[in-house]
């Protein structure tokens, strides 16, 4: 996709769309230029998340920051190199929402033939967003603190 197709696709976001993008910016670039060359434990620290925390109470506009910040992610992922797998838009998300309690997951399933796959998402109050898809519906993925890793 060249610069300009991405810059139209920016242009013709609402004005409220835009800003949720540009505020989605640092923590995408940090996640984008940090994932495969950084542990994942500093990307956390430097975008100021844990892997798992107690849940704040919910604020009155949960459901729309989370359609808005789901949103700026899926525009994230499918306009910057790096930002199309579930870990780099888990680690994003969970940043966005962190003042809703987001916590990331990430869990590891054997396959068929034994194969071990591995998924990043993201939980707000007990609900998972971008969970395991219906492909993966066989599969059970553990989180990592269960699969004997911590």
């Amino acid at each position: 996709m060249s610069v300009c197709s991405k810059l139209s696709t920016l242009a013709r976001l609402s004005p409220r769309e835009r800003r949720a993008v540009v505020r989605m910016a640092p923590a995408a670039l940090v996640v984008s230029a940090g994932l495969g060359r950084i542990p994942v434990t500093s990307l956390l620290r430097l975008l100021g998340l844990r892997a798992e925390f107690q849940a704040r109470p919910n604020a009155a506009d949960q459901a729309q920051a989370i359609r808005n910040a789901s949103f700026a992610v899926g525009i994230w992922a499918r306009n910057w190199p790096g930002m199309s797998s579930c870990l780099p838009r888990a680690l994003v998300l969970t940043h966005a929402l962190r003042a809703h309690g987001a916590v990331l997951r990430i869990g590891v399933a054997r396959g068929a033939s034994q194969e071990v796959a591995a998924h990043a998402w993201v939980d707000v109050d007990g609900r998972s967003l971008d969970g395991p898809s219906a492909a993966d519906a066989p599969r059970v993925f553990l989180p990592l603190r269960h699969a004997g890793c911590r």
